[in-house]
């Protein structure tokens, strides 16, 4: 039976900013109900151990969160979370109780294009969370400065704030990769990537991806898709709340996609205007 290492399950694609790296979405604002996630849990407890909560919108604006943490904890499915930070505080009672987050990601480049008028409070409610979780030895945090060709991050308040509160070195900011600040707190420098985009003038239909072979995204109307970057669901392979994901898997479509991948081979119009495929290309090569 197909092991993905994790899955990304989008419980709403609502979110309470509009920041310049993130396109809007075409699709109709909806939050997942507690039993929508019952009918994505049955079918994909066998097959992961992971889910991220993530494709668009901001997860902890979901009013049902503590049902849906419980919900994985009890078919021993871990959750991540990305989260642009702003509702950190409100949520931190429910995110400290459940027993099964295994990581939160912290989007801070999202301060850089949102005017928030109480940016002071965001840093220190993301400091007071961090400094709570962290010694707990249960859930890792990490720092997500992306896009960073369009931050000034000497004047980002917000980056350089965290970064003094965890003595961390400026010049850190010089490199791009993953960083361990404490065993439970990372930092992640990423350049900025374009969104995948049908009518975009890129267009390679060479590469490779991991969508379908490590992951898949469920969107918030049930959609299953090939991968997080689709997030207009473009690459509709079915929906989990019509079809069970053993059927979905063997449809046609969803095996050429695989085979394409397997040989190096982009067989989905979205997937040819992918430029992500050329950074795993360079991790690939990295890393042997």
């Amino acid at each position: 039976m197909k092991k993905y290492k994790y899955i990304y399950v989008e419980i709403t694609n609502v979110c309470n900013l509009n920041c310049s790296f993130c396109p809007p979405t075409t699709r109709i604002k909806r939050f997942m109900s507690v039993d929508d996630i019952n009918i994505i849990i049955k079918n994909i407890k066998n097959r992961t151990d992971n889910v991220y909560l993530h494709v668009k919108g901001e997860p902890l604006l979901h009013p049902q969160l503590n049902e849906i943490f419980e919900l994985f904890n009890e078919n021993n499915i871990s959750v991540n979370i990305t989260t642009n930070g702003t509702l950190i505080a409100k949520n931190q009672k429910i995110l400290l109780n459940a027993k099964n987050i295994k990581r939160i990601n912290f989007s801070l480049q999202s301060m850089e294009n949102n005017d928030i008028t109480e940016q002071k409070q965001y840093i220190e409610d993301i400091i007071n969370f961090i400094k709570i979780i962290i010694p707990l030895k249960k859930t890792a945090c990490t720092l997500r400065i992306w896009n960073i060709d369009d931050i000034n991050l000497s004047k980002n308040a917000v980056i350089q704030s965290i970064l003094n509160e965890f003595n961390v070195n400026a010049e850190i900011l010089n490199k791009k990769n993953n960083f361990m600040i404490t065993d439970f707190l990372h930092i992640n420098i990423q350049d900025k990537f374009e969104w995948p985009d049908i009518s975009s003038e890129n267009t390679d239909e060479n590469g490779y991806c991991y969508a379908l072979k490590d992951q898949l995204a469920i969107l918030s109307d049930g959609t299953v898709t090939a991968c997080c970057l689709d997030h207009n669901g473009i690459i509709n392979l079915g929906n989990i709340f019509e079809q069970s994901l053993n059927e979905i898997q063997q449809s046609e479509r969803f095996n050429d996609i695989s085979i394409g991948f397997s040989r190096n081979l982009a067989v989905e119009e979205l997937c040819k205007h992918c430029t992500y495929k050329q950074r795993l290309k360079k991790n690939r090569v990295k890393n042997t």
